[in-house]
């Protein structure tokens, strides 16, 4: 037998789902008969003849709705003032639904408007695409770049569409960008459907950012970032629109899904400007590290070109910027044109044709319809143009010429053994002929890792646990002959978990290091982190060790004074004592630390490229190429003979620099923090440095996109920043 189920009788439930109108009414009906049995309770309680219906009904509304100059005193008796009260307690209960009623309904609307998905009615704005652990780093270099440029970067709005609960992404926003100047809104849907790309408006927007879709397979998600690009090409979008397409490597960008779409939308030039930039997996990454282990420093030399910083009251960073060539330098060499800007350092520039020409010779014409790449401390570049290009007296260039790297001796702890093939192969591709890489994995696949062998390089592989300090003091880790170590295959652990890795790795790696007693120079550690408080917990850390070490050092040096006091007690000749200052500052740190943060270094790439996407051509040269132009850190002396503690005005190096075919951009200081320290009175009495001051000296001070006629005075130890194609 079937059953039937009954509907569910109205109850307070149904009236409550109602519309605002009919909850009224709802009222207005209890409302009614309590204004007619009160008027007619009130008619007869009053007895008498002359009171009419109207004068009763009239009375018995106006108290029951409380109106103005109605009251419940002076009555004709006490029967009609009793009635008259218990009409004024029910107007109080229909007051308070009424008001209740009003109350909730336009809360429920400011929440649909707030939690709502209604399209935005934008333009000129930023649309981000899809979601993953870089869209909240992008957000707040977004934000950072709307802060340093005046608001001239990203000026309009950003909406985020993304298949996710759209009240988590705007907590997760406002929770980490609290105070932020950027305007963020938030819509939930699917990008790859034209009709949910109306919902942020990205038709109009002025950029659009396809974020690689986290949690999917390569395949999948590149198929769905081509299904958003023709969404996107289908709805036409704004004349000169920008598209920048983030991939998670330069394999990842050519699948034919992704790279058919690509050129789809590049078919149409006047419409969209496309760009693709791997930033969303590990390859990008390896290759920056890959650098900075070859060159220890140079991590905060890209920290300072690619990301935006925020520094309130201070300097301003240097970042990547492209704006067309003027009319009057198009078709002029190469060098009118650099000499043509005295502070924003010009590094190249883009045909029209998109061929990238990068720290070009000094003869070369710049094409009619170029973009010039500048670094430059602010975005509009043009406020540094000369009328004339500035005036350079003559430079003698001396110095050594061949300026290749040294060959390095490089120890790799690698976490991961899927992610060692791609870490070695960026480490190979960037260093030098006689380098030795040893390479300490728990599992690896020997066979593919030989494959990326390169020639006039030797390569070790030690399988075991990286973490273990057993295999690590072994002689076949090769720690005492490093010059450094690389942490990588960090990134299929959480977040939280690889962070610890790494404090655990470096605590271990700079106790081997200090029992290592023919080691001339800091052991240098390059790793990634996640958070700035590891970050901090690490320096603390190394610089608290090393002070330790400092204070062994002085103890033992008294200790030895000591001896030789009570050796030569009641002897005419004074013992030769130590300075226990001294012995305290001959003890060098056991290792030097590299941090790197991926996601701002990544989500600044991609943010710099969001503005002018032909950069993407640019980053693609400075990583990923094998032959390309790199990142260097020259020796000021040993490269071209320059005179340390000399002022020098920057023109100058710049055009020492040219004659060696290579792009002066800036320069570091090291330590100088140090000498800050010893001035101010923090250093200690033996002339060395305290904790404060060494925390100082830590950090290196670099500067990029100086101005053409500042005086530099650089020192031993100090470092050119030069782009050059080794």
């Amino acid at each position: 037998m079937g059953s039937t189920l009954a509907a569910e009788p109205p109850g307070p439930t149904t009236l409550f789902a109602a519309p605002a109108v009919g909850k009224l009414l709802a009222v207005a009906a209890v409302a009614l008969p309590i204004i007619a049995v009160g008027g007619l309770a009130y008619r007869k309680a009053v007895g008498d003849p002359d009171c009419s219906w109207q004068e009763a009904l009239g009375r018995t509304y106006c108290v029951l709705n409380n109106c103005p100059g109605s009251t419940v005193e002076s009555e004709r008796g006490l029967a009609a003032d009793v009635v008259l009260h218990l009409v004024y307690l029910a107007g109080l209960f229909t007051f308070a639904v009424v008001l209740g009623i009003v109350t909730d309904d336009i809360s429920t609307q400011v929440d649909k408007v707030r939690c709502g998905n209604y399209p935005v009615v934008e333009r000129s704005h930023t649309v981000l695409l899809n979601w993953n652990h870089q869209t909240l780093p992008v957000l707040k270099q977004m934000a950072l770049a709307h802060a340093e440029s005046g608001g001239v970067l990203f000026s309009g709005p950003v909406v985020v569409l993304a298949d996710r609960d759209r009240m988590d992404m705007q907590e997760e926003i406002l929770e980490e960008m609290e105070g932020s100047g950027l305007q963020v809104t938030t819509r939930c849907g699917n990008p790859a459907k034209p009709s949910e790309q109306k919902r942020a408006s990205a038709a109009a927007a002025e950029t659009v950012v396809l974020m690689w879709p986290g949690g999917l397979p390569p395949a999948e998600a590149s198929v769905q970032q081509a299904a958003v690009l023709a969404a996107l090409k289908t709805a036409g979008g704004v004349v000169g629109q920008k598209v920048v397409v983030q991939s998670a490597g330069e394999d990842a960008a050519q699948f034919d899904a992704v790279k058919m779409a690509v050129d789809l939308a590049r078919s149409s030039a006047h419409t969209h400007q496309v760009a693709s930039l791997a930033t969303a997996g590990n390859d990008r990454m390896h290759q920056i590290m890959a650098q900075v282990v070859n060159q220890p420093g140079l991590e905060d030399v890209f920290a300072d070109l690619l990301e935006y910083e925020d520094r309130t009251g201070e300097e301003l960073g240097a970042e990547l910027y492209m704006e067309g060539c003027p009319a009057h330098l198009q078709g002029k060499p190469y060098q009118q044109v650099r000499r043509s800007y005295c502070e924003a350092t010009v590094v190249g520039w883009v045909s029209a044709d998109d061929s990238l020409h990068l720290n070009p010779t000094d003869s070369e014409v710049v094409a009619p319809g170029s973009q010039l790449v500048f670094v430059a401390g602010v975005a509009d570049a043009a406020v540094h143009m000369l009328e004339t290009p500035y005036a350079v007296g003559p430079v003698k260039l001396r110095g050594r010429r061949g300026s290749h790297l040294p060959p390095q001796h490089i120890t790799m702890l690698c976490f991961d053994a899927a992610s060692a093939e791609g870490a070695l192969r960026s480490v190979m591709e960037f260093s030098s002929r006689g380098s030795v890489i040893t390479l300490v994995c728990e599992n690896p696949d020997v066979e593919a890792l030989q494959a990326v062998k390169r020639r006039g390089i030797k390569l070790h592989i030690v399988e075991g646990s990286p973490s273990s300090r057993a295999v690590l003091a072994g002689k076949a880790a090769r720690l005492g002959q490093a010059r450094a170590v690389m942490l990588c295959g960090l990134d299929a652990k959480e977040k939280a978990a690889a962070d610890m890795q790494v404090v655990g790795s470096v605590l271990q790696l700079q106790s081997l290091a200090s029992q290592q007693r023919s080691r001339k120079q800091p052991l240098a550690i390059i790793a990634s982190l996640n958070s700035s408080t590891t970050e901090d917990v690490l320096w603390h850390t190394s610089l608290s060790y090393h002070a330790e070490l400092q204070a062994d050092a002085a103890r033992a040096a008294e200790q030895r004074n000591e001896a030789k006091l009570r050796k030569h007690k009641g002897k005419r000749k004074e013992p030769k004592l130590e300075d226990a200052a001294a012995a305290a500052a001959a003890v060098q740190p056991p290792v030097s630390l590299h941090l790197l943060r991926p996601d701002e270094l990544m989500s600044g790439m991609l943010t710099q490229t969001a503005c002018a996407p032909q950069l993407a051509t640019v980053f693609s040269e400075l990583f990923a190429q094998e032959t390309g132009h790199e990142i260097y850190l020259r020796d000021p002396r040993r490269s071209y003979g320059i005179t340390y503690n000399k002022r020098t005005r920057w023109a100058d190096l710049v055009e020492l620099a040219r004659k060696r075919g290579e792009t002066l951009i800036g320069f570091v200081w090291q330590n100088r923090a140090a000498d800050v320290a010893k001035e101010s009175g923090r250093s200690g009495s033996n002339g060395g440095l305290g904790a404060a001051g060494q925390l100082l000296g830590s950090q290196a001070q670099v500067h990029l996109a100086v101005h053409a006629d500042t005086e530099v005075e650089l020192r031993e130890g100090d470092k050119l920043v030069v782009l050059a194609l080794e």
